[in-house]
Order: structure tokens, then sequence, then C-alpha cells
């Protein structure tokens, strides 16, 4: 189609498709606006005998010298992609398809799929994995910030074309997989308690999945499971070593004894939890003999906001005299219990 052509000269079927298309949605309305705003004129488009309002304002487009290439400016500027479908289009075609069939990266890292395709009007993208689609993935690039087991799978973009809803084509597929890795151990096992009960905690990483065999006294518990916590029972476990052997196919590593002890000789393992957390944070960034601190009171809010997470209850306080420090101290107090976690800052 020659774009230079005045949009009144166009064929009279494709001139009543476009003004209906227009008159859908109140499409007309937005390209109307986008007219005034670059002609700078008002544009009567009251409908007159059996023309309708957007086949009236696309006859007083065209009065105004209005060719395709413009109208097609205006209608892209206003998103009418529809529309556009109707007047000119460009079939997708795929720039850049995803780089190999398999990707293979290590457990916790970054992982960037990306593609890119050209149409007119514009391409439109949606990533899946394993044939699902994955909610809010519409962009030409797709990234996994932390690799885990559950991202594992085949991935491949789904490309149309705005306005144009038979129009599709679909990248080749990529299968991410972790690669293999000997069990690491990130934390030695720990004893807790709460509501739930006595539990110790070990935690490691690894690829293919990990096997956990715990032990006591160096004799093994039960048999090896994927399950990285051991419930213990109340029974008395004062002088009791636990420890556990982490594995999967790549190798195992044996974790560090844990010594339960119900005296503070030993911190590490000792049976120790919170009633309560309570915070005091003082942000001062005034004073007489110093120059003013800038960043007090920031670092007050993200210390909260970082305590609150730990559930910790905080009062946070700035520029206060000595005196006020004592009394906010002293309020402090009288909200703490025996066994609480407290904070001074």
């Amino acid at each position: 189609m020659n774009e230079n052509m005045n949009i009144c000269d166009l064929n009279a079927s494709l001139f009543k498709e476009v003004a209906l298309d227009l008159q859908k949605k109140g499409g007309f309305l937005k390209l109307k606006a986008a007219a005034e705003e670059l002609c700078e004129v008002d544009l009567d488009t009251h409908s007159k005998g059996s023309r309708t309002e957007s086949e009236m304002l696309l006859i007083l487009l065209g009065d105004f010298g209005c060719d395709v290439s413009t109208l097609l400016y205006l209608l892209d500027k206003c998103e009418l992609w529809s529309t556009i479908c109707l007047i000119k289009t460009e079939p997708i075609r795929l720039v850049r398809d995803l780089h190999t069939e398999e990707l293979w990266s290590a457990l916790g890292s970054k992982v960037h799929l990306s593609c890119e395709a050209t149409s007119y009007p514009p391409p439109t993208y949606q990533w899946f994995k394993d044939e699902g689609e994955i909610p809010g993935s519409t962009l030409p690039d797709y990234e996994i910030d932390d690799l885990k087991p559950s991202d594992v799978g085949s991935y491949y973009c789904s490309i149309g074309q705005k306005g144009n809803l038979s129009a599709n084509l679909r990248t080749r597929s990529t299968q991410i997989e972790i690669i293999p890795q000997k069990p690491v151990i990130t934390r030695q096992p720990r004893l807790l308690q709460d509501e739930e009960g006595k539990r110790i905690l070990i935690e490691a990483q690894g690829w293919p999945p990990l096997y956990y065999q715990w032990y006591q006294n160096g004799i093994p518990m039960g048999k090896m499971t994927h399950v990285s916590i051991l419930k213990v029972t109340n029974e008395n476990m004062d002088g009791q070593t636990y420890s556990c052997l982490v594995s999967n196919a790549e190798g195992n590593v044996k974790s560090e004894d844990l010594e339960i002890s119900s005296t503070v000789d030993n911190p590490r393992s000792c049976l120790f939890f919170a009633r309560e957390k309570v915070a005091l944070l003082v942000g001062n960034s005034e004073y007489k003999s110093h120059p003013p601190l800038i960043s007090a009171y920031h670092d007050v809010v993200t210390l909260t906001e970082n305590l609150e997470r730990l559930s910790f209850r905080v009062m946070a306080l700035s520029n206060l005299s000595l005196s006020e420090m004592k009394n906010a101290v002293q309020l402090v107090a009288k909200h703490i219990v025996e066994g609480a976690y407290v904070l001074p800052r």
C-alpha cells in the first residue's frame, strides 16, 4: 500500500473496516485526541446522516491532508493495534533464538534466557516452563536470580503480535539443568526449641538431591532420608552428641559434632531460645561538640526493618538527650521478661 495516499482515497471496504474497528471500545476517541494534539485544532466528529463518528473523524483527517503514514503514526501512538493490522502488517521474524538446547548452571547461580523478534505491529512475548505459562514473564529476556531444583525444566518463549491474535511463533526450547555438586555444609548442626518441640537442624547444599544420616554418640539413628531436621524427644539430652552425614551421588561430608549441654559452658550447643525479642534504637544526628551525622536516621530505619523481620519488638527514637535516653532504657526494661533477647543500640 502507498503510505503517501490520502486516507480518504482508501479502498471503500477498507475504509469501512477501519472506521468500524475504531468505533469499537471508543478507539476513535483516542485517535481524535491524538489528532487534535497533532493538528492543534478541535475536530467536530458528530455523526451526520449515515456516517458514524469514526467515519467523520477519518474524513476530517483526510480533509486536513492526513495520509496513510500519518494515520499509522497516530494509531501507533494510541496503541490501536487491531486497527493498524487492517492497514499494514509485517510478519513476525525471529532475530535471535535461544542459543542452546541445554543450559547447565550451578545451584544458586543466575540464569539468563533471551530472544528477540521484529514485526509490525510490535511483537509480544510470553515465556513458558514445561508447557506451562510463567506468570508475568512478558519481556524478551527471562532471568532466574537464584537457581533452585524447582527451576529445572524446559523453557521456551511464545512470540505473538499486538492486535493480531492469529500470529504466533515459538522459539526453540532450552532445557535448564543443575551442574552436579557434592554436598557442602553451609551451617553446622544446631539445637532449637519452640512450640513444635526440640529439633536439630543442619543446612547444606548440593546436587543431585541430598540425603541425611543422623548419628547419636556415633551410632546411626534410623535410615538415611531427604530430611535435614532431626526431631528429638524431651528425654534428658545432657551429654549426648549428635552429628550428620550429608550425601549425594557426587560424594559426602560429615558435620561437626553437636554436644548438648544445659550449661552455658558450651554456648554453641546449649539449648537457647528467646521468650521475647526487644530492641531499643536511638539515632542521634545532632551533637553540641560534633558535626551532624548524616545517616543516623536512615541507619535506624534500616535496622528497624531488619529486626522486625526477626520478630523483634522495636522502639526507635532519635535525637535524645542523656536524661531522655535513661528514661527510654527504663521504659524498655519494664517490658523485659526472663529469657528475652535484648538489643540496645
